[in-house]
């Protein structure tokens, strides 16, 4: 009998071993379905997400198509001392604040949805060749404003504006640092349907051998400017300084600026009146011996920065117009404004030792020749 009880006992704490093992698993399996109650942050039912409806420009099409972010995005929240992002998508659904740099890594898609403003009282800066892309979502009223120690937003790859509202501001000089400017891109920059600003530092009285008293260019893009349906506002830095540089309001370095159903108004920053030493800015800059500025529709406004002639070619500043470079066996090449528009571009071209304003209206089918300032039916 002890026996036959013995073995019954051994039963049922086997039994009882099975039953917790089973409702363990049952537990298991229950959270995996409505989520861990006694730990909602392990709730599966918190990171699943529906992608976000937004509208995205079709470069074929030349015009805006709907779209859909993907579900597994990054919803972006205030921060204190910067953040960094990894590629990937991040969306902007209430007015946020990060104060301190955004530094990002590998290609990043920032949505703001409609009526939202993004403020960072840092820089932008992506420190990779891949792209950087701001969007707005539907309606154009989303915002971005960057307040910056530094250049406002760098790009060391493509930078894509569509649908929102950006203004960045470049630092101006200190004792011992340069004037930034508001927007740096090594690659292409893309606006569509957006509404730019872009402001570069102003220079201070300082060692000219550091630069400070330079004003910076407002917009620098190394490869080319496509702008579609925008409107588009560069200033370039002034300065009050002998010896010192206005900035220009748009510097290509390599490639075009193409304008389509646009407005572009970029000016030159002022530089002292009156001395030998120093230029005014100019509306645009191009440092390439063959940069064409396409305009198909809208408005261009270029003026140069008020300022004095200084030693080089003296027909090429404080003008609006690109200033032109001279290059080996005393050749000239001519970087031009060409107007397909049916309309017409006015070009202010500054002032020279307050001469007074020189101005050039350029008609449809013209092309103004840089160097020497003329106007060629093309």
């Amino acid at each position: 009998m002890k026996k036959n009880n013995f073995v019954k006992f051994m039963k049922s704490i086997v039994l009882l071993m099975v039953m917790s093992l089973a409702l363990t698993s049952c537990q298991g399996f229950i959270d995996a379905i409505v989520g861990d109650t006694d730990n909602p942050s392990n709730s599966t039912q918190s990171v699943v997400k529906v992608g976000i409806s937004y509208k995205k420009w079709d470069q074929e099409k030349e015009a805006f198509v709907d779209a859909v972010t993907p579900g597994d995005y990054t919803e972006v929240d205030v921060a204190s001392n910067g953040v960094i992002w990894n590629g990937g998508w991040y969306v902007v659904k209430e007015d946020k604040t990060i104060n301190g740099d955004l530094m990002i890594n590998g290609e990043v898609n920032l949505l703001i949805l409609d009526g939202k403003t993004l403020t960072i009282n840092g820089k932008i800066e992506n420190t990779t060749s891949s792209s950087l892309n701001i969007l707005g979502q539907t309606i154009n009223t989303a915002k971005l404003v960057v307040n910056s120690p530094t250049c406002g937003i760098t790009c060391q790859g493509d930078l894509t504006l569509s649908k929102v509202s950006v203004t960045s501001k470049g630092a101006d000089a200190t004792e011992q640092t340069r004037a930034y400017g508001g927007i740096s891109v090594e690659g292409n920059l893309n606006i569509y349907g957006s509404v730019v600003s872009a402001i570069g530092g102003n220079g201070i009285y300082g060692d000219v051998k550091l630069g400070v008293r330079d004003g910076a260019m407002a917009i620098y893009v190394k490869e080319s400017m496509t702008i579609y349906s925008s409107s588009v506002t560069a200033e370039g830095g002034e300065t009050l300084y002998n010896e010192g540089n206005g900035g220009d309001g748009v510097t290509i370095a390599e490639g075009n600026i193409d304008i389509h159903d646009s407005n572009l108004d970029a000016k030159g920053g002022g530089c002292y009146i009156g001395m030998s030493e120093g230029f005014g800015g100019h509306g645009i800059e191009f440092l390439g011996v063959t940069n064409m500025l396409y305009y198909y529709s809208g408005s261009v406004n270029l003026k140069g920065g008020y300022g004095s002639t200084g030693v080089g070619d003296t027909n090429g500043y404080c003008f609006g117009a690109p200033r032109t470079q001279q290059f080996q066996n005393s050749s000239y090449y001519y970087n031009s404004i060409t107007n397909k528009s049916g309309k017409t571009i006015h070009v202010m071209l500054g002032y020279i030792f307050g001469d007074g304003k020189y101005e050039i209206d350029l008609n449809d089918g013209d092309l103004l020749n840089t160097r020497y300032y003329q106007t060629l039916k093309i």
